[in-house]
């Protein structure tokens, strides 16, 4: 079965889901006062794009502490510790007044002229005492836009508008250098696509022992990314490793594609069909219009998209982020900066 067919498969789930749209999940909605508050202490703040610096961040991140309601400074927290949250959804964030039409090319459009979006972005990775990162072959910017680009329609990416399995972000890096939260910002979301997302404690608990098992050793690889632009577009497979692991607080942790994982054995195929076959069932759909946002751990989560719509725009906002990033910085001999050459990481 090619990816392509593993992505209709996904989206014909979509009308059997019998759990997705039970909203059983932790929500915060940001009040109309302390939005208008946040948009204006924000444009106080200077930003340049291109050249992030920690002191920056610290700016950003005090406005945040300082403005939003204590409950969901304690939820921030609570995603980024041990055993805590595996993703939550806050509304009503401000972004910018005037966003116009989505890029067309992947990048950030000129015509969007403030940076009300990028801040609340930085803003809240700050405030939760993450740093934010991203690798130079994938759009090689902090602040990454999440939209459809004519020509590539059927690319499994966030570049294309054909449904996107489940997925962890940056799967074939070592668990050193991946993503550990990824943040997602609505800015447009006229074609009411979601953005599916699910557990994986709670798919692990719904399939057997024997598969259980099988996903936790070392029988699968893992590719690079279509999304990424290095070494000529040649496919690049991750060593022989398992999908599941445990980290040092004993929680379980994946890094995978669905979609892209091969499989050495037929038994370890039946247990990635069967992974796959309960993520429907235990996931949830977070429709992200304007000033909406997911937070959700890269380890703990995997997290897909539906087929886009024609009829409406949509267009979110990515950052990365981890709690540290001494490990990458070292790895790439960069004593700073927040963008890395993924080169030096896929190859150590």
């Amino acid at each position: 079965m090619n990816k392509h067919q593993v992505a209709k498969n996904f989206s014909n789930t979509e009308n059997t889901r019998s759990l997705i749209n039970m909203k059983d999940f932790l929500q915060h909605q940001i009040p109309a006062e302390t939005n208008q508050v946040l948009q204006a202490e924000l444009s106080k703040i200077p930003l340049d794009l291109e050249n992030i610096t920690e002191e920056k961040l610290r700016q950003l991140g005090k406005v945040i502490q300082q403005q939003l309601p204590e409950q969901i400074l304690q939820s921030l927290q609570q995603l980024t510790q041990p055993h805590g949250l595996p993703f939550l959804v806050i509304h009503n964030l401000p972004i910018d007044e005037k966003l116009g039409k989505p890029p067309v090319d992947g990048k950030r459009p000129q015509h969007k002229t403030t940076d009300i979006s990028e801040k609340i972005l930085l803003g809240i990775s700050a405030a939760s005492d993450l740093l934010p990162l991203a690798y130079k072959q994938e759009k090689g910017v902090l602040v990454q836009e999440i939209t459809p680009v004519p020509g590539k329609e059927r690319s499994l990416s966030n570049e294309g508008s054909i449904s996107l399995g489940y997925h962890t972000d940056e799967s074939i890096l070592t668990r050193c250098y991946r993503p550990e939260f990824l943040f997602l910002l609505g800015l447009i979301n006229d074609s009411n696509t979601p953005t599916y997302i699910a557990e994986l404690n709670k798919a692990f608990a719904e399939i057997s022992p024997r598969h259980r098992y099988l996903l936790q050793q070392p029988l699968f690889r893992v590719e690079l990314p279509e999304s990424f632009k290095v070494w000529n577009g040649k496919v690049i497979q991750s060593e022989l490793r398992p999908l599941v692991t445990e980290n040092q607080n004993g929680e379980l942790e994946i890094a995978a594609n669905l979609y892209a994982v091969k499989s050495i054995t037929k038994e370890a195929k039946t247990a990635v069909d069967a992974l796959s076959n309960v993520l429907p069932y235990v996931s949830q759909a977070v429709t992200l219009q304007g000033g909406d946002m997911l937070l959700f751990d890269n380890s703990k989560c995997l997290h897909g998209r539906a087929a886009i719509s024609q009829n409406g725009d949509r267009w979110l906002q990515r950052l990365f982020c981890r709690r540290s990033l001494m490990d990458i910085r070292r790895a790439t001999d960069s004593n700073n900066g927040f963008v890395f050459d993924i080169k030096f990481l896929v190859l150590e």
